[in-house]
């Protein structure tokens, strides 16, 4: 008999919750887009909330929402983006309708005691911050509208430049990443959440080189430094995601190209010491925004030289002494060429679903001269009868690739 009581108010409580919840009875869903009012790009991970209630949802890349089980009658919206003003609308919903909203949002001003602040300047980095702030889990992200400001001639120079980042270097040139202090052999590269395979795989070698990436080709960067259980288990220490560009609302239309010359310098000239930048994009939206196509390239050259000598010590006794027995002298000749163009196209056949095809191709050329000088001093007690000596010894090679 007791048993059968605890059943009843189980139930009995069940039905109460159920009654008290939001999907009680008839209800109705909410759609819409996120927008900002200049230029119409939209705004990704902005918060949509049933107002007086815990219900609430966040946009998806492209702006867009969906709020399922909002309970009929009339109700008001609210929409929150960090460095924007807010929005509040009323929404009348009849059993199972769908409304549609298109929200756009402006950006806030912040005035302080002698600053004035606008939401125009701090664009990229608002929308950053808000993907920061809504992320499952530790990640920082970065858009192309802040990175394009400073003169990285990889992918992994730009990276470094966020926290907990740190790169090894080959001829001046970040190379690796690592994370946290963690080895680049335990990281992972994707692109658009696409897995890059090592180069180097068959010897054994994990790790990716991002200087293979141009960065003029990059819509944005995001660093995921905590793993979450929908990831690949191997990267121990984080994933570096590189994500695409997009047409946005209003096209885009622009070209750079640069020019210049480096201070380094050595005892041998193949190549020269010229560099060379260039870049294009070009996107548009059509049938209302809801196909669009962006196609973009990327050129970088860097012509340099480099000498590098190394001095071994006399260590025979165990403890390194301040006598010389060897001095090697490397003198580089370098060629870098990067290039490669990318095209993104996307579709819209619902609010809330998009078809998307995109393509990247990347070609990374290193080309070398390398030239050494080998000088080995011998102190009489070897094989040189009796009398101190030294031995030269010099080669060059080339490698392409």
């Amino acid at each position: 008999m007791a048993k059968g009581w605890w059943v009843v108010w189980i139930l009995a409580l069940g039905a109460l919750l159920f009654a008290a919840s939001p999907t009680f009875g008839q209800n109705g869903s909410v759609t819409g887009k996120v927008t900002e009012s200049n230029g119409g790009s939209p705004l990704p991970n902005a918060t949509v909330q049933l107002a007086g209630s815990r219900l609430r949802v966040l946009t998806d890349e492209d702006g867009a929402f969906i709020m399922r089980r909002v309970p009929s009658g009339q109700q008001a919206i609210e929409i929150s983006f960090l460095g924007y003003e807010g929005a509040r609308l009323e929404v009348s919903l009849a059993p199972g309708e769908t409304a549609n909203l298109q929200v756009s949002l402006a950006p806030a001003a912040v005035e302080l005691a002698e600053v004035v602040v606008y939401g125009e300047a701090t664009r990229g980095q608002a929308k950053a911050l808000q993907r920061q702030k809504t992320a499952s889990t530790i990640s920082s992200v970065v858009s192309e509208e802040l990175f394009d400001r400073f003169p990285d001639r990889n992918a992994a120079e730009t990276v470094r430049r966020l926290p907990g980042i740190s790169v090894s270097q080959d001829q001046g040139e970040a190379e690796y990443v690592q994370i946290r202090g963690i080895d680049q052999e335990y990281n992972s590269l994707t692109v658009n959440g696409v897995r890059i395979p090592a180069p180097d795989g068959d010897d054994g070698i994990r790790s990716v080189g991002l200087d293979l990436i141009n960065n003029n080709l990059l819509g944005e960067i995001e660093v995921v430094k905590a793993l979450t259980p929908d990831m690949d288990a191997d990267a121990v220490g984080g994933v570096v995601n590189f994500g695409l560009r997009r047409a946005p609302t209003g096209g885009v239309g622009r070209a750079n190209i640069g020019f210049g010359l480096n201070g380094q310098s050595s005892d041998f000239e193949t190549y020269g010491n010229q560099i060379a930048d260039a870049s294009i994009v070009l996107g548009e939206r059509f049938a209302d925004d809801r196909f669009g196509l962006l196609v973009d390239g990327a050129y970088y050259r860097t012509l340099r030289h480099s000498i590098l000598k190394e001095l071994e010590f006399d260590d025979e006794d165990g403890a390194i002494d301040d006598i010389i027995f060897a001095q090697h002298t490397n003198d580089y000749d370098v060629k870098r060429q990067r290039y490669g163009f990318s095209a993104t196209s996307d579709y819209f056949a619902t609010p809330a679903s998009r078809l998307y095809l995109t393509g990247s191709y990347n070609v990374y050329l290193d080309d070398e001269v390398r030239r050494i000088a080998e000088y080995n001093v011998y102190d009489g007690e070897e094989s040189h009868g009796g009398t101190a000596s030294l031995d030269v010894a010099t080669r060059t090679s080339f490698l392409a690739g």
